[in-house]
């Protein structure tokens, strides 16, 4: 009599965990897909009108991640420091140089089909260097993983640079990319040193990531005096693109949502070319001639959604993080790369790509596949090891 009751009571509580975690891995999937996809979406739209604006572009994402973590401030500054400041500030100097060297490969004609893929690259230098300055020994599958990604790596930048279209832009055209593929390069090597320095600081003083956040977002920001007459240019340059009305961004706004009923057809208006948007009757009467004349630029407008749907990201990205091992983050932020390079090869560049893209793109995808399966062994044997030496 008392066992259907337990299995009754154990299939309750089943189904209610299943109830609610699917909820929560629901709202994980949307916030990563969409919150991460939609932001290497407005970022290309962002570099696309401005190509230039890595310093600006850094810059906005940095002051959106200090507006996060400045209510925690409260809560951080009474508490004596668990970590010496100068591991900080090796981090925040090694983070913002990551950070401006990945933005200005955009003003390089480097794409961003072979930005995402080239920046897969990580695990390879990770590899490269974890056996060159700390003696790390990898599985042969890992090392058949690493080959596999810096093959695929290759073919994609290679189609990045695309045949030149006359004799006189070979040059030039040649040089940017080239110096657009350093930049990924040096990003890549200094953001594995980042890696290797946090797993240092976590390993001896302990996983303060509050401090960590504090330090690292609010440390960034006198080091940008730096690169001033930069922003000064940049922001120049941004407010001199192309300006949207607010009523034309409030008429795109709902055609994007589908509120395709708000917008009953308008009449012809001899003002207007055939060719010019139209907006619905309703806003171009009743609204107030301060409103309807108010213009923004575009750029602004898209590096707005940009730090926007990065909080969106972060967030879902640091959900996922408290939930499963960091393997399998890697196998959902790369499967994340690869719903982001569609995007912006067929949806943005309304290109069907090539075979160098495509093909060294799902090598990419099935090196980083095997080399975290690989990982996983590796670690599970080393729980196993670990497990027997305490039984002895």
């Amino acid at each position: 009599m008392h066992m259907p009751n337990s299995r009754g009571e154990a299939l309750s509580v089943f189904l209610a965990i299943l109830q609610t975690t699917a909820g929560q891995w629901a709202t994980i999937s949307a916030l990563i897909f969409g919150g991460c996809c939609s932001n290497a979406w407005t970022l290309e739209l962002a570099t696309s009108r401005n190509p230039h604006a890595g310093s600006l572009i850094t810059f906005a994402q940095g002051d959106q991640k200090k507006l996060s973590v400045f209510a925690r401030i409260r809560r951080i500054r009474p508490r004596p420091l668990a970590v010496p400041i100068s591991r900080w500030l090796i981090q925040v100097m090694l983070f913002l140089s990551v950070s401006l060297l990945n933005n200005a490969a955009f003003g390089y004609r480097v794409p961003m089909a072979v930005h995402i893929v080239f920046r897969s690259g990580g695990l390879v230098v990770n590899m490269i260097l974890g056996r060159l300055v700390l003696g790390r020994r990898y599985r042969w599958s890992q090392v058949i993983a690493i080959i596999l990604i810096s093959v695929g790596i290759g073919a994609a930048t290679a189609s990045g640079a695309g045949p030149p279209t006359n004799e006189s832009t070979m040059g030039p055209s040649y040089a940017d990319f080239g110096i657009g593929i350093l930049m990924l390069s040096l990003a890549l090597v200094l953001s594995t040193f980042l890696g290797f320095s946090q797993e240092s600081t976590y390993g001896k003083y302990g996983r303060h990531w509050e401090e960590g956040m504090f330090f690292l977002h609010f440390l960034a920001l006198p080091m940008f005096a730096f690169v001033k007459d930069d922003l000064v240019r940049q922001i120049r340059f941004a407010n001199s693109t192309e300006h949207m009305s607010l009523l034309e961004l409030i008429h795109v706004s709902f055609k994007a949502i589908g509120a395709h009923h708000l917008f009953s057809p308008v009449f012809p208006s001899p003002a207007l070319s055939p060719s010019a948007p139209r907006r619905p009757v309703w806003l171009r009467t009743s609204s107030p001639p301060s409103i309807s004349t108010l213009t923004i630029p575009i750029f602004w407008i898209h590096l707005l959604l940009n730090v926007f749907t990065q909080f969106i990201c972060v967030a879902g990205v640091n959900r996922l993080t408290s939930r499963v091992s960091s393997l399998t983050v890697i196998l959902v932020l790369s499967l994340r790369k690869a719903i982001s390079l569609i995007i912006s090869v067929v949806i943005i560049g309304r290109s069907s790509g090539n075979a160098q893209l495509w093909g060294g793109s799902a090598v990419v995808l099935i090196g980083t596949v095997l080399y975290t399966l690989g990982s996983g062994e590796t670690v599970k044997k080393d729980e196993h090891n670990a497990d027997n030496a305490k039984n002895r």
